[in-house]
C-alpha cells in the first residue's frame, strides 16, 4: 500500500537528510550506527585497528582473553556490522599461545587479500617478541609466510612490541618498542622482512636496529616520509612526566643522527604524548593528548625534516581541545579532500570512568570543521561505562568505520560507523561498478570490468570483475599446451608435463614389434627387428610375471637354445631346451619389456613383461 501523507513524507525526508549529515551515525550499520560483541568466554576483547575490504566487509585486530592471559585476535564483519562467521572459526582467528600474553596493534591488507597483523608474541611470560602474522583471506594462517604464517624476532631478549606496519615495494617494516635487558626503560626498535616473511639481513644490523638514548622512550606509531625515512612518534618519560617524542631511521634501518639529538627529538617544554602520525605533503600530522592528570585532545602539524611546528596550522602549529577531564586522540587519517579525522576517547578521568567514542574532523589548516557532528565532534556512547576508539578507516559510500572497546560487565569489541559526506570525492566514471553520481572530484577509486580481483576460489585463475560487476575467475584446466605435441589440448590454460612428441617412446599394443615410438603423424608404431614370431609354436605363462615364467612347446624342440634378451638385444639368460615344458625365474630382473627367443630349426621370439 502506498502512503502519501504529507507529514509522513516530510518526516522521512528529514530523517534521510539527517542521516547523511557529516558526523552522524550510519544507521545501515546494525540499524543504530554502532555495535559490540565479544569472543566466547572472554572477559577482555579490545579492537586496536580496522581495515575496509573491497567487497565492503571489514577486518579488525586486537586482543581477546581473560585478565593476564591475552591472545592475538582477528575478526571480520559484514557490511551491516554483524560478525562474518565464514571467517576463520566462527568469525575469528585467535593465535593460541600458552607461553604468555600476545598482543595485536596494527594491520594491513595486501593486494592479494592476505592480512598482515603486527604485535607481540610471548616466548615466555616475560619475553614478548616483535611479531607479524600473515593470514589468508579466509582467516587461516598463510603457511608459506615466515614460519608457518608467523614472522618474529627477539630484539632485546626482554619485551619487544611491534606497533606499526610500514609497507615498501619490496619489504615490510615493523616499528615499535624494545625494553633493554636489565633495565626498566624502553628504547625504539625497527625490523624488516620480505613479503615471504624472511628476515631482511641488509636492514639495520642483521635485520633490525635499536635506538637507545638512555632515556625511557616509546613509539606508538610510525610513517614513511616523502624521502623514504622512517619516522616514529610517541613519548619520552622523564622525571615522571610524558613529553612528545619523534625519531628517525633511514629506509635502510640506520639511525639518522642529525635529527633532533642523535636521532631523537623531544619537546621538553610540553607535557604530551603522540599516539599516531600521518603524512600529507611532507607535513606530519600528529595526534595524542596534552597535559598530565587531566588531558586535552591534541593535534599538531610538524615538518618532516626537522620537527618544527607548522605555524600555519591551528594556533602556532597546534590544535588543543578540552572537552572533558580525560581526552585523547589515538588515530588520525586524511580524507581525500584534505580534511583530517581523529578518533579516541573523551570523558571522566580514572580507570573505569564513563567515557565515549569521539571522532572529530578538522579542516586542512587545523581549525575545527563545524559541519561535522556537533561543533566538529561526534560522541558515541556504546555502553554507559568506558568506551575507547583506537582505529578507523574510510568506508565506501562516504562513511567512516571506527573500532575500539566498550566496557560493561566484560570488555567487548566495539564499532561505530559515521557518514562523512566528503566534498565531491568518489568515482566519477559511469561505467565503473562503484560509480558515484554525486561526486565532483574523482578520487581514483573506480573499479571497472576487467579489473583484477580475488574470487576466493582456489580452482580458478585470472580473476577479474565481469560486466555485471561480479568477481569471477577462469577455471583451471591442466594439460599439454604445445600445439606441435601429439597430445596438444586446446582447452588447457596451465601447462603440465604430459606433452609427447614424434620420436618419443610408446606402446603400439603389438607384441611382435619392438622400439615403439610416435611417428610424424603421431601414430604409435614399432619394428619387427627381423624376428618372425610364431604364436602356434610356444605358449608362455604367466605373462606379465614377477616370479617365474613357464614355456610350453607344441613340437620337438629338444636341443634348441632358449635366450632371454632385453629391449636392446642384450642376452641376459641362456638355457638349452631339454623338454617340451621349461621354466625360468625372473626374480632377479628389473620390471620392463623383454624378448624370449628360441633358436633351433626355426627361430622364434615372444615379447614378455616382467613386473
Amino acid at each position: 500500500m502506498k502512503l502519501f501523507y504529507t507529514s509522513l513524507l516530510c518526516l522521512l525526508l528529514s530523517q534521510a537528510i539527517f542521516s547523511q549529515a557529516p558526523g552522524s551515525l550510519d544507521l545501515s550499520f546494525n540499524t543504530i550506527g554502532y555495535n559490540s560483541f565479544g569472543t566466547t568466554s572472554a572477559t577482555f576483547d579490545n579492537a586496536q585497528d580496522i581495515v575496509t575490504l573491497p567487497n565492503g566487509k571489514m577486518v579488525f585486530c586486537g586482543t581477546t582473553g581473560v585478565t593476564g592471559n591475552l591472545e592475538m585476535c582477528v575478526g571480520r564483519m559484514n557490511e551491516d556490522g554483524s560478525l562474518d562467521i565464514t571467517f576463520g572459526t566462527n568469525g575469528y582467528f585467535i593465535y593460541q599461545n600458552s607461553a604468555g600474553s600476545d598482543f595485536a596493534y596494527d594491520m594491513e591488507v595486501l593486494p592479494n587479500g592476505n592480512i598482515l597483523v603486527a604485535g607481540a608474541i610471548s616466548i615466555t611470560a616475560a619475553n614478548p617478541k616483535f611479531s607479524l602474522l600473515c593470514l589468508r583471506p579466509d582467516g587461516t594462517l598463510e603457511a608459506d609466510f615466515g614460519d608457518g604464517g608467523v614472522f618474529s624476532i627477539d630484539i632485546a631478549s626482554s619485551e619487544d612490541y611491534a606497533r606499526k606496519i610500514l609497507l615498501t615495494p619490496t619489504n615490510i617494516i615493523l616499528a615499535g618498542n624494545s625494553k633493554v635487558p636489565g633495565f626498566t626503560y624502553n628504547c625504539l626498535a625497527v625490523a624488516s622482512c620480505d613479503y615471504n616473511g624472511l628476515l631482511d639481513n641488509a636492514f639495520g644490523v642483521n635485520g633490525f636496529n635499536v635506538l637507545n638514548n638512555g632515556g625511557n622512550i616509546s613509539a606508538y606509531s610510525a610513517v614513511i616520509g616523502v624521502t623514504g625515512d622512517i619516522i616514529l612518534a610517541g613519548s619520552s618519560y622523564i622525571s615522571n612526566e610524558y613529553h612528545p617524542m619523534m625519531a628517525k631511521f633511514n629506509g635502510a634501518g640506520q639511525i639518522i643522527t642529525t635529527f633532533g639529538t642523535a636521532g631523537v627529538w623531544t619537546n621538553m617544554s610540553m607535557l604530551a604524548r603522540f599516539y599516531d602520525v600521518d603524512l600529507n605533503n611532507s607535513q606530519l600530522i600528529l595526534s595524542g593528548n596534552s597535559g598530565s592528570g587531566a588531558t586535552d585532545l591534541l593535534l599538531e602539524s610538524r615538518a618532516e625534516s626537522d620537527a618544527n611546528l607548522n605555524t600555519n596550522f591551528g594556533v602556532n602549529g597546534q590544535t588543543i581541545i578540552d572537552l572533558n577531564p580525560s581526552d585523547t586522540y589515538y588515530e588520525v587519517i586524511f580524507q581525500t579532500d584534505g580534511k583530517i579525522l581523529a578518533c579516541g576517547t573523551t570523558g571522566s578521568a580514572g580507570i573505569g570512568a564513563a567515557r565515549d567514542f569521539i571522532v572529530s574532523r578538522f579542516n586542512s589548516n587545523g581549525t575545527i570543521d563545524s559541519s561535522w557532528g556537533t561543533n566538529g565532534h561526534s560522541l558515541t556512547n556504546i555502553f554507559a561505562n568506558w568506551d575507547d576508539a583506537y582505529g578507523m578507516d574510510l568506508y565506501p559510500g562516504n562513511r567512516l568505520i571506527v573500532a575500539g572497546f566498550s566496557a560493561q560487565t566484560n570488555t567487548q569489541f566495539a564499532f561505530s560507523r559515521y557518514m562523512t559526506a566528503e566534498v565531491g570525492a568518489g568515482c566519477m566514471n559511469p561505467l565503473a561498478c562503484n560509480y558515484n553520481p554525486s561526486a565532483t572530484v574523482d578520487d581514483g577509486s573506480c573499479i571497472l570490468p576487467g579489473f583484477p580481483c580475488n574470487d576466493a576460489n582456489p580452482n580458478t585463475m585470472n580473476d577479474s570483475i565481469d560486466i555485471n560487476c561480479n568477481c569471477v575467475g577462469e577455471l583451471i584446466v591442466t594439460g599439454c599446451m604445445d600445439p606441435i605435441a601429439c597430445n596438444f589440448n586446446p582447452n588447457a590454460n596451465v601447462q603440465d608435463s604430459s606433452c609427447v612428441y614424434p620420436g618419443d617412446t610408446c606402446d603400439d599394443g603389438d607384441s611382435t614389434t619392438i622400439n615403439d615410438v610416435y611417428t610424424e603423424n603421431c601414430g604409435c608404431s614399432g619394428e619387427t627387428n627381423g624376428i618372425n614370431e610364431v604364436n602356434s609354436i610356444a605358449s608362455i605363462y604367466p605373462n606379465p610375471s614377477s616370479n617365474k615364467i613357464t614355456i610350453e612347446f607344441t613340437g620337438a624342440v629338444q636341443g634348441a637354445v632358449l635366450l632371454l634378451k632385453d629391449i636392446q638385444g642384450r642376452v641376459l639368460l641362456k638355457k638349452v631346451v631339454a623338454s617340451n615344458k621349461e621354466s625360468i625365474s625372473v626374480l632377479d630382473f628389473a620390471s620392463g619389456t623383454y624378448f624370449l627367443c628360441i633358436e633351433g630349426s626355426q627361430s622364434i621370439a615372444k615379447k614378455i613383461i616382467i613386473d
